[in-house]
């Protein structure tokens, strides 16, 4: 018989669906509809509050991206799109005394993340909240 049977704790397979559909698009997606929210709060993410100046703001995407990317090449490539992000972030944690002026270079290699790690548990996260994986509290705080 062609098919999965549906018995007992399965589901039969829905046909409302284009079979196109699959899960890898499913996370395109919703890649996607985060990237858009990420953008959008990302954009304002080191902008100018009540009382303070303006500063440049970070493109929140592309600094995860280098983030997930750049830790993990052979060499030290920076990822497309990532460098200008990428330096307001390594110029702030330099100026905090958390990462050395030599590694201030564009790419989010293993002493930012290290150091980013360090401010995140200057914050006050520990264990999984503490990778140097920059998330929206941590950055904003970084930018204060």
């Amino acid at each position: 018989m062609p098919g999965t049977p549906a018995g007992p704790g399965r589901r039969p397979p829905r046909r409302d669906r284009p079979a196109a559909e699959t899960l890898l698009d499913r996370r395109r997606l919703l890649g996607r509809a985060t990237a858009a929210t990420l953008g959008a709060v990302g954009a304002g993410l080191l902008a100018a509050g009540p009382g303070r100046a303006a500063l440049p703001a970070v493109d929140m995407e592309a600094l995860i991206k280098a983030a997930q990317i750049d830790p993990r090449r052979a060499d030290t490539a920076i990822t497309a799109g990532s460098r200008d992000s990428v330096l307001l972030v390594e110029r702030a944690l330099r100026d905090r005394g958390l990462l050395g002026a030599t590694y201030v270079d564009g790419h989010f290699g293993t002493s930012t993340v290290a150091a980013y790690a360090a401010h995140q548990r200057s914050l006050g996260y520990a264990g999984l909240d503490a990778t140097g994986l920059p998330g929206l509290t941590s950055l904003r705080a970084l930018g204060d």
